[in-house]
């Protein structure tokens, strides 16, 4: 999986069931926008439910809100934690 921060995008590639997914936020405060490792299991979850990519959205909207409370600390944390993670600097569109 691999997180990319960009000037005006966060975007989230998630690969589940070999199936690359993107999932783009508009960011306001660009270090706080942050997604936990639950909510990739969370995300998971809604898949195996047959939610659409908008649902999915929109929930992962929600659960995004729930974690950015220490959004830099955690990014770091995970970083650490799960080698399969890359941060890229990309463009925001």
């Amino acid at each position: 999986m691999k997180f990319s921060y960009g000037s005006e995008h966060t975007i989230l590639i998630v690969n589940l069931k070999n199936n690359w997914t993107s999932f783009t936020y508009i960011s306001v405060e660009l270090t706080k926008e942050i997604v936990s490792y639950d909510a990739i299991t969370y995300i998971k979850k809604l898949q195996d439910e047959g939610k659409s990519l908008t649902q999915m959205l929109q929930a992962m909207e929600k659960e995004v809100q729930v974690e950015t409370m220490d959004g830099n600390k955690l990014w770091r944390k995970m970083n650490i934690e799960k080698k399969e993670m890359e941060v890229q600097e990309i463009n925001g569109s």
